[in-house]
């Protein structure tokens, strides 16, 4: 593992060198004019390796952290000389003091045993001074006077030493400095021109969960949904768009069978999926090809293609996948109480990969329409050629505790029946309680 100074190319011993490395200073911070194809892995890297991302958008900031960083580790090299200097006084002194305060606990051993004697004993009864013991005490004496001297050189030591200590513990660790200047850098917003060169779908359905999320860091907080119907349309919030009520539909499954793609109403209802001639053949046979002449045709094209009671014009409609802006609007378009499936993707990543347009009074991406009816957002496919917006290029949400048919998705149970010639999934009634309401 690199240490913090390598990481930010700075010189393993600072002591012998004070000026911030030459190869930190140099780096080019300008991007080559055409940019070579990057792999996965190596655009994988752009958006989550902090190192990359700080030599790339951050020079002074590294610039700021590698001298922090050297100045930090000088101070705590400086302190830790002194303390060490401190320590070896200190141990010096309790050395000393300790000699000492054996010699003299020899020297009291020896006063008592001299005083013991019988002849010193009969001097002190005459008042007779005895050289031997007048010269114990003196030695005594000045002993003591040094011990005390060197306990309060030592109680000045440790003081010292606490005093020096403390700003010690208030250095911050070269590490931690690095990793919270890295942790910065996993936030540092994308430029546009990244976004639009770094998100698109074929990199995005590389991504696990989490790394999905580390990315969405780096982007605007606002997103966009898209709810899809599994199981029986139990309920509307407004007059429009009411087909469907009580009705199964397989919706999510439906995605998830077509390659995993959210497509836009003239490809899932109309079957106009590319633009190859084949395909436009196939829609145009279905009604405008019908038509007695070219004229009628003409007229049944017209009115296919632009002929609507909706607010937005038709063919701009029917191309786009809808989306709405920071809500989920299963009120409106969803299919199960409490067991919708719906999709979510950052705005940036769809704007940054997708024409697009708001079909709503306010022209917002960062908060909902006024009124949840308008809040519809447009987005066309990049390519006419298989239109669509990846599922794995966003998030996919399911109901953690709902319980479910397996082979339905659906939270009411149900089963096929054919009536007037065409089999349809149905919701079984429970007899009983209807009976408990119904005389």
């Amino acid at each position: 593992m690199k240490t913090p100074e390598q990481q930010l190319n700075m010189p393993p011993e600072p002591e012998r060198q004070t000026e911030i490395p030459t190869s930190l200073q140099s780096e080019p911070v300008t991007e080559p004019s055409e940019k070579p194809w990057q792999t996965i892995e190596q655009i994988k890297q752009s958006l989550f390796d902090p190192h990359i991302i700080s030599k790339k958008h951050d020079h002074e900031g590294r610039m700021a952290t590698a001298s922090e960083i050297t100045r930090r580790r000088h101070e705590s090299q400086s302190l830790r000389v002194d303390i060490g200097g401190r320590e070896n006084t200190l141990a010096q002194i309790e050395q000393q003091t300790s000699v000492l305060s054996a010699l003299k606990a020899e020297k009291i051993i020896v006063l008592e045993q001299r005083t013991e004697n019988v002849l010193v004993r009969l001097k002190s009864i005459l008042n007779i001074k005895d050289r031997s013991v007048g010269a114990l005490e003196t030695e005594i004496g000045s002993l003591t006077t040094e011990i005390e001297t060197l306990v309060t050189q030592t109680e000045e030591a440790r003081m010292e030493l606490a005093m020096l200590r403390q700003p010690q513990e208030n250095i911050p660790d070269p590490r931690k400095l690095l990793e919270a200047y890295y942790e910065k850098m996993e936030t540092v917003p994308l430029t546009n021109t990244e976004k639009r060169e770094l998100l698109k779908p074929e990199m995005l359905v590389e991504l696990s969960t989490e790394e999905y999320i580390a990315l969405w860091r780096r982007l605007n907080p606002h997103f966009l949904s898209h709810v899809t119907r599994q199981g029986f349309r139990d309920h509307n919030a407004m007059v429009y768009h009411s087909a469907g009520l009580q009705e199964f539909h397989n919706g999510l499954v439906s995605v998830l069978e077509d390659e995993k793609i959210l497509r836009p109403p003239i490809a899932v209802h109309e079957g106009l999926r590319s633009r190859d001639e084949a395909t436009v053949k196939r829609f145009l046979d279905d009604w405008v090809l019908q038509a007695e002449n070219e004229e009628e045709a003409k007229d049944r094209l017209n009115r296919l293609l632009h002929f609507s009671f909706a607010t937005a014009p038709k063919y701009p409609d029917q191309t786009a996948v809808h989306f709405a802006a920071q809500i989920v609007a299963d009120g409106y378009y969803g299919g199960e109480r409490n067991n919708e499936s719906f999709f979510i993707y950052p705005s940036d990543i769809l704007a940054s990969q997708h024409h697009f347009a708001f079909n709503g009074w306010e022209k917002d991406f960062t908060q909902p329409q006024s009124e949840t009816k308008w809040n519809d957002v447009f987005i066309w496919p990049s390519s006419v050629d298989n239109p669509g917006v990846l599922v794995d290029a966003g998030m996919v949400f399911l109901p953690e505790t709902t319980l479910v048919d397996p082979e339905t998705g659906s939270k009411y149970t149900s089963e096929m029946r054919t009536a007037e010639g065409e089999e349809k999934r149905v919701m079984i009634e429970d007899e009983k309680l209807i009976s408990a309401f119904v005389k």
